[in-house]
């Protein structure tokens, strides 16, 4: 059963383009390997933050995740592998 005190940000990119964000988040889930993770944030018409899933990446996107892509290896390589 999933346990979201075990699920622990290791680092967030954020890609801004305006009222919405591409996060790009390294997530440990019960200190195993990380995995990254994608998703997007938007302003709801209230104020507050809305989540959703990103259904695919533009050339924007793309050329953003390749400048972090070398320290999202470096990040992920660095924990053990998963028992």
């Amino acid at each position: 059963m999933y346990d979201k005190d075990k699920d622990k940000l290791v680092k967030l990119f954020e890609l801004d383009k305006g009222k919405t964000k591409i996060l790009f988040k390294i997530m440990s889930y019960n200190n195993n390997k990380p995995k990254l993770r994608i998703s997007s944030m938007y302003e709801k018409k209230d104020g507050s933050a809305g989540y959703g899933v990103v259904s695919g990446l533009g050339k924007e996107e793309l050329e953003f995740l390749s400048t972090i892509l070398p320290e999202v290896q470096e990040i992920i390589n660095s924990y053990e592998d998963d028992v």
